[in-house]
């Protein structure tokens, strides 16, 4: 067990972790990252901080505070030698506390009432606790007295009794060990003792075993006195259902509570995938769309990461029997895309004139909060290339550094524009599942070359609500996952009750046709079906259709996709003339009429005729589709229904007892090298039709699904044998989300798919 002295020396407190609008108090001054100021505003309530005695014991220390004057010491450095050695808990209020032995304590100034404590674990972790009454996850019970833990915060485990009464806690600390990556034995400085429904037995023999162990600061969260424990006067009800895992007790001189602040572990985040990591503010709310999130200044364990930024994340004890049909997301950790409004937090769009010159929304994104209501917990916002256009990493992304992709040797391009959500799903176990948008494919590349399950779903699948529109007629929400069983739980999750996904279409008998046109697939087969290819690649991708085609009891059928829009006589144009500016022309007009134009005149506005920068990519689509003129608009908006249509009356025509009678393939990634240090042409229109053009003029839903991966020897670690993701997509007609999901998730039970891993190597 950690000793109090050691416990003392790894306890750093810090009152400057918020980031709020009154950072910015001129909206336009940001700092070099273009995200957030390292400098935030005190208010009196924490400022004028008296802590002599504390200060003179510690060499780095920086916690002194002017009133209405700046915190610059986010994270403060804490001389942890002469900390342990001599600094003491500064208190002078009189308290009488409930229990007869005082907590081992981590004491700090406690004259400071934060709403946040960071500290530092004997590994080196670092920790964050919300120490604010009634915030999201903390536990408080009324007590006879104030500070009945003493009038220091002290670090401590709650153990609650499991429902089968076991009093086995070596297990189950072994268990906490083993499923969770915040609790350590740090927190068994104290324990709290919860008997659920279990009663004074299981408490007595509970008590016995900790000590048993070499235990002793033993606390009963009950009335009954019991032998090694020392009973705690807490006024709440014995059936009340509190959560086993790790907390920081928070003392009040003022108020008889005894608080247990939950504790957050904080990550570094080496690939540069987040904009910022985020705590949920102040007293928890009933309408999550409202819930305030703050972002989290706070620094991550030393030689870990170049960039500053960290991401926090509860425990996962907390929500250990929390999941049920109300709550099927109960306590995954969720990114979004910096795109999507959080409540309390500037959305960035991937520009630093955008981020600083609007304020922080007051409500979320309704995919927010449909995501929270399920039982997600937000932990961070992603970057995203700007306004959601794509972008290359080498000179394109200016005002961020693009998110690394740790696939390969870890220098190749992560595609974009949800280039941030995949590349955190890629590189971090600690993140359960990530949100992107899908106009164009932002979802589906980043998804290929990073081999992860993604979806982008039917158009209008959920409401867009909140968050930065590319082109409304084709802007998606989608997600990324790394198992077939979760990727299915958060479809059915973020698209239940919508009005065009089919609640049933899980249900219904599965497709009998596959469609693997040969002008689609040139490289591996030929017009007559024949499969020509010797690549890696190639026979992997043959492999699964194979396999796919058994599973289903379906045929394959080969004919050309362009030869199927010839018969349908829709146009006398080829399909490739027809649809070849028609993305191009639909994005950049509706984004520059609906965000770029009341952007650049409230920017305008602000600064007396300034104009904000803004990527080479998005004002090259910009100018050239404003250049074509509303005729065109409207005319390639006709064109873009006449290619819905034929999709829904020819290549997904309806069935009684299918959802999709015929399911599309086609190759999202074959596993190639595209080297992030390599300088591609400059910004062009993304003309031309392509397979990947399908499902978003088409309005139909695509899942990419990892199948395998490919060597290659990396110019970048010479010498190097790398390996990167192939991956295959497949579309289903408009309203069959659920049976895709539903399909991925049988493949993998069928043996045909399987789990991709974070790092380097997704299998």
């Amino acid at each position: 067990m950690l000793s109090p002295a050691a416990l003392v020396a790894s306890f750093v407190a810090a009152t400057a972790l918020l980031v709020s609008d009154s950072v910015h108090a001129a909206p336009l001054a940001v700092d070099a990252d273009g995200c957030r100021s390292s400098t935030t505003t005190v208010s009196s309530s924490v400022a004028a901080v008296s802590t002599a005695a504390y200060l003179a014991s510690t060499s780095t220390a920086s916690l002194a505070a002017a009133s209405s004057g700046t915190y610059t010491a986010v994270l403060s450095s804490v001389s942890t030698a002469t900390y342990a050695g001599t600094a003491t808990a500064s208190s002078t209020a009189s308290v009488s506390a409930c229990a007869a032995t005082t907590a081992s304590a981590v004491p700090i100034a406690s004259s400071i009432t934060p709403e946040y404590l960071s500290f530092t674990g004997s590994t080196g972790v670092n920790y964050v606790a919300t120490t604010q009454a009634g915030a999201r996850y903390s536990v408080e019970f009324d007590c006879t007295s104030a500070a009945p833990l003493g009038s220091s915060p002290a670090l401590l485990t709650v153990i609650a009794a499991p429902s089968n009464c076991s009093t086995d806690i070596s297990s189950m600390l072994a268990s906490f060990a083993a499923e969770d990556d915040v609790w350590t034995t740090d927190f068994l400085a104290n324990t709290l003792l919860w008997p659920n429904a279990c009663g004074t037995a299981w408490l007595t023999e509970a008590a016995s075993a900790l000590k048993t162990l070499g235990h002793s600061s033993i606390y009963s969260l009950s009335s009954a006195s019991v032998e090694s424990a020392t009973a705690l006067s807490v006024s709440t009800s014995d059936s009340l259902s509190i959560a086993s895992g790790p907390f920081v007790y928070v003392p009040s001189a003022t108020e008889a509570k005894l608080r247990l602040a939950p504790v957050y572990r904080v990550y570094a985040d080496p690939y540069y995938a987040f904009t910022t990591g985020l705590f949920p503010r102040g007293v928890a709310v009933a309408n999550l769309s409202e819930q305030l999130y703050v972002q989290a200044a706070v620094g991550t364990p030393d030689g870990e990461a170049m960039s500053a930024v960290g991401v926090p994340v509860p425990s996962r004890l907390y929500f250990v029997g929390k999941a049920s049909a109300a709550l099927p997301l109960a306590g995954l950790r969720l990114a979004m895309k910096d795109i999507y409004d959080v409540a309390g937090v500037r959305t960035g769009c991937g520009n630093r004139a955008y981020y600083a010159l609007y304020s922080a929304p007051t409500a979320s994104s309704f995919v927010v909060e449909r995501l929270l209501a399920a039982g997600a917990v937000l932990v961070g916002k992603t970057k995203t290339s700007q306004f959601a256009n794509g972008e290359s990493p080498t000179a394109d992304w200016v005002d961020q550094l693009c998110p690394f992709n740790p696939r390969g040797e870890g220098y190749q391009s992560p595609s974009s524009s949800s280039s941030g959500s995949a590349a955190s799903m890629a590189a971090y176990d600690w993140l359960d599942f990530a949100v992107g948008s899908d106009t164009g494919g932002s979802i589906r590349g980043p998804a290929g070359v990073q081999g992860l399950f993604g979806i982008r779903p039917s158009q209008d699948a959920v409401s867009l609500d909140g968050v930065m529109p590319l082109a409304a007629s084709m802007d998606t929400s989608g997600y990324f996952a790394r198992t077939p069983e979760l990727f299915r739980l958060i479809g059915e999750a973020l698209y239940a009750n919508s009005t065009v996904v089919s609640s049933t279409g899980s249900e219904q008998d599965q497709a009998t046709t596959l469609l693997v046109p040969y002008d689609l697939w040139s490289s591996y087969y030929n017009s007559s079906g024949a499969f020509i290819s010797t690549t890696a690649a190639g026979l992997a991708f043959n492999s699964f259709i194979t396999s796919l085609a058994s599973h289903l009891g379906a045929t394959i059928d080969r004919t050309s996709f362009a030869s199927k829009w010839t018969s349908a006589a829709l146009s006398n144009s080829t399909l490739s003339s027809y649809l070849n500016v028609t993305y191009p022309v639909i994005i950049g007009k509706y984004q520059y009429d609906n965000l770029a134009t009341p952007f650049i005149s409230d920017y305008k506005n602000k600064t007396g005729g300034l104009t904000p920068f803004i990527d080479p990519v998005p004002l090259v689509r910009w100018a050239w589709a404003v250049a074509q003129g509303e005729t065109v608009y409207e005319d390639n908006l006709s064109r873009k229904q006449v290619f819905s249509d034929f999709l829904s009356n020819t290549v997904f025509p309806a069935s009684s007892t299918q959802c999709s009678s015929s399911l599309l393939l086609y190759v999202q990634s074959s596993g190639s090298t595209s080297y992030r240090n390599a300088y591609l042409s400059t910004p062009s229109i993304p003309s031309g039709f392509s397979a990947g053009r399908i499902a978003n003029l088409g309005q139909v839903p695509e899942v990419v699904v990892p199948i395998s991966q490919v060597t290659y020897n990396s110019t970048i670690s010479a010498g190097s044998v790398e390996g990167l993701p192939v991956a295959i997509s497949i579309l289903a007609r408009k309203g069959c989300d659920l049976a895709l999901l539903k399909l991925v998730e049988d493949l993998k039970a069928s043996g045909i798919v399987t789990s991709v891993k974070t790092g380097a190597a997704a299998f």
